[in-house]
């Protein structure tokens, strides 16, 4: 089998399937009400204030209904922040062809008032003329504001915290950020099955910036890293948003949150916080611009997988089915498929469901019977070996492709014993790994006595900081998130030496766009690289 690189993610599907419901039912109650606080510097109203910009969440808790146009669409204000047009700094961030204001207090309040690309001008905001703005859609000369501004239903508490948050707007400085240090997050499990991955990755985070602070730190700043821990009682963005209440936070790095990666995206987006290095398995969202993922996730994975078939297997008339098992990660396979080949005959002839009660024996008749050519599999390692033997002994070979998640080592053995056509996506291999940043992770290791297990959580760690360290010199001593975040953008390239270069992009948060697949059978080839660049 390949060296297990990237066996950790085998690993947490194995291990935590029995945690998958519970651990989605606790990202579902990742937004509870925050509780005040002033460790940012901001008073209790102006936090409150910050909170309704951001998420939407009024001071009671209640409900405030968005309203567009003529009443004719009425949304939750969790659902349509001021934040999601307007970003976290006030600046606007134009989407679909409407272009939001700048609504920064010393923008909103010139002598001099203001004048819109529109041609609509209106004289300098006051406090009570932005509450008419955000109440009733119009501006201090009466004229209706873009159809696109909701009109928010808001209390007189909640719209007194807003007020007071926007004339901070602009001026609030980035959190962790200060004369001497830099605070970044670790959100791990604190206890069941993953927390020994957990620690053993908070190790090797806390020896990186050690080292990085002993050679002087990132222009004389130490880099400090507080953990947020979760487990049954409260989800990782409760952890997370706890630490923030007691401390200032400027980023996040190498959380392991599976199952709550939708939530923590959420979250970071609406409270401006960059998150480096998850371990995301889906990464599906396209307005995440604060979310900066290492290596390809699962659907980017069997885009993969598509277009090694077209490439390698090429077959004139493919016959293709689609194999969704209930032990698999709920793959969106034929969506995969149709993105990667808009071509009809790459269309599925047939989709099965499989059950612990399903013949697979019956399975593999139908299939042959349909002249199937080519399986896409999502599931578990026992059936997909199941398969393989039924298909041995009706002398079927079909090209069966999977990803690594699929895969154990007892299951890699007998698939090649059987000299099944099973081809699997790796995001990461062993050989990714060159000798020098190898020995470079093992001094680490041995000088802070860290155990060398869990070698691709350490290893994305490691990557992770790295990253995190980078973006930080190539912005200087002047750090803003929003300077890190540009920075993290303009990332090209970039060698570690534990995996592929690293590139991001303006409209680009996945390092490394690609997957090796690798070949079981006896007579399996080297892995090929597959590049989705």
């Amino acid at each position: 089998m390949p060296r297990r690189f990237v066996s950790w993610l085998g690993t947490i599907r194995n291990r935590a399937a029995a945690l998958r419901h519970l651990l989605a039912v606790i990202a579902l109650a990742a937004f509870g009400p925050i509780a005040p606080a002033c460790a940012d510097g901001l008073t209790a109203d102006e936090q409150r204030g910050r909170e309704f910009y951001r998420e939407g969440v009024a001071r009671s808790a209640t409900s405030v209904a968005a309203t567009f146009g003529q009443a004719s669409l009425s949304l939750p204000a969790t659902r349509v922040p001021c934040a999601s047009c307007h970003g976290p700094d006030g600046l606007g961030r134009p989407d679909a062809g409407v272009v939001p204001s700048n609504i920064t207090w010393a923008n909103l309040t010139k002598p001099y008032g203001l004048r819109h690309d529109n041609g609509r001008t209106h004289p300098a905001y006051t406090g009570d003329s932005i509450l008419k703005a955000i109440t009733d859609g119009v501006d201090p000369a009466g004229n209706a504001l873009d159809p696109a501004m909701p009109h928010y239903a808001l209390d007189e508490p909640t719209a007194q915290d807003l007020v007071a948050y926007l004339k901070r707007l602009g001026s609030d400085r980035d959190q962790g950020v200060g004369g001497t240090e830099i605070v970044v997050a670790s959100v791990v499990p604190g206890s069941g099955q993953l927390a020994g991955i957990g620690g053993v990755a908070g190790r090797l985070l806390s020896a990186q910036f050690d080292r990085i602070n002993r050679d002087g730190g990132i222009y004389n700043r130490r880099i400090v890293l507080k953990t947020a821990t979760f487990d049954a009682s409260r989800s990782a963005v409760d952890a997370l948003r706890s630490l923030m209440n007691e401390t200032e936070v400027f980023a996040v790095v190498a959380p392991l949150v599976p199952g709550q990666e939708a939530a923590l995206a959420d979250f970071s987006e609406k409270n401006a916080l960059p998150v480096i290095g998850p371990l995301a398995m889906h990464q599906w969202r396209e307005q995440q611009d604060l979310t900066f993922y290492l290596t390809a996730g699962l659907d980017d994975q069997l885009r993969v997988l598509v277009k090694y078939a077209q490439r390698e297997l090429a077959p004139t008339d493919p016959r293709i089915a689609i194999l969704s098992s209930d032990d698999g990660a709920g793959l969106a396979i034929e969506d995969a498929i149709r993105r990667q080949s808009p071509d009809a005959k790459w269309a599925p002839v047939t989709s099965l469901r499989l059950t612990s009660g399903t013949a697979i024996a019956d399975v593999v008749s139908q299939l042959r019977r349909a002249a199937v050519s080519i399986v896409f599999y999502d599931g578990g390692a026992d059936r997909l070996v199941a398969l393989a033997e039924e298909a041995s002994q009706a002398a079927w070979r079909p090209a069966i492709l999977t990803l690594a998640q699929s895969l154990t080592r007892e299951s890699f053995t007998r698939l090649r014993e059987l000299d099944a056509r099973v081809f699997a996506a790796y995001p990461l291999l062993g050989s990714d790994q060159l000798p020098d940043a190898l020995r470079r992770l093992r001094a680490l290791q041995a000088d802070y006595g860290i155990p060398a297990e869990h070698l691709p959580m350490q290893v994305s760690a490691l990557v992770s900081a790295q990253v995190l360290a980078e973006g930080l010199q190539r912005v200087g001593r002047d750090l803003t998130r929003a300077k890190f975040v540009a920075a993290l953008a303009a990332l090209q390239d970039f060698e570690t030496g534990l995996m592929p270069p690293i590139s991001f992009g303006p409209n680009r948060r996945t390092g490394v766009r690609g997957a090796h697949v690798v070949t079981l059978g006896r007579r399996g080839n080297e892995p090929v690289w597959v590049s989705l660049d």
